[in-house]
């Protein structure tokens, strides 16, 4: 990638994973030419689920992420330009609904300085 444009890391924590096969294939629509996923689970879910009268009584991260109520997805790519950015955010509305909303997810674009091995966008 030249300096004149940085690649773009967009973010995406997704509360319902319901939607996840339609990110993935949204934002794939939008220009992502790949997309990474992740289990991951928020703080206050960890909290809460802990709580729970039916933990285990040596609970792990892994027991955690199998339940449905705390388990979310953390779905990230790296993109060439601000328009695709905009593509991509404009996709996941359409699916989740207002981001604003509580229990949506969080979507963030972070500027890259530098990438090895991302293959160039085929022509």
């Amino acid at each position: 990638m030249s300096q004149r444009s940085r690649p773009l890391l967009v973010g995406l924590v997704l509360n319902d994973i319901n939607n996840l096969e339609g990110i993935i294939d949204g934002w794939e629509e939008a220009g992502a030419t790949g997309a990474t996923v992740l289990d991951c689970a928020g703080k206050r879910q960890v909290k809460e689920a802990l709580q729970r009268d039916d933990v285990p009584l040596f609970p792990s991260l892994a027991n955690i992420l199998q339940d449905e109520q705390v388990a979310q997805k953390f779905i990230f790519s790296i993109v060439e330009d601000g328009p695709t950015v905009d593509r991509i955010i404009d996709v996941t509305e359409q699916i989740t609904g207002d981001l604003f909303e509580q229990s949506k997810g969080i979507l963030f674009v972070l500027p890259l300085n530098f990438v090895l091995g991302l293959r160039p966008k085929e022509r």
